[in-house]
């Protein structure tokens, strides 16, 4: 049987059109990366990509399947899927709150959410 591939993707530049939602598709290969690296935040949908990680910007990211996601910079909103998710915050300090009072808010989890954790 053959392994499918693993696929790294990196959106970066101002691949976005303002306003409207890109859809990113990795496809069915295992250990899936998208990395988005663009100046303005990124407004996606993303399916098949088993982590995702955010610009310094902005971004709002919808999962369509189980992914884990590194928000990055920026104020983001990320949507879980209905599989299983895992949401990684890696710096305090990026938090708008006092690093003491870094705290996720609002989290509506569906069940087959794994973990929110912070690293």
């Amino acid at each position: 049987m053959a392994v499918p591939a693993t696929t790294r993707f990196t959106l970066s530049g101002d691949v976005f059109d303002p306003g409207r939602t890109t859809t990113v598709d990795l496809g069915g290969g295992i250990n899936d990366t998208l990395n988005i690296t663009n100046a303005n935040g990124a407004n996606l949908i993303v399916a098949n990509a088993e982590m995702i990680n955010g610009s310094a910007n902005n971004d709002t990211i919808q999962l369509a399947t189980g992914s884990t996601v590194t928000g990055g910079a920026g104020v983001d909103t990320i949507t879980a899927s209905a599989g299983a998710d895992n949401f990684r915050f890696t710096q305090r300090g990026r938090s708008r709150r006092s690093a003491a009072e870094a705290t996720a808010s609002r989290i509506s989890m569906p069940a087959a959410i794994r973990s929110i954790s912070p690293e």
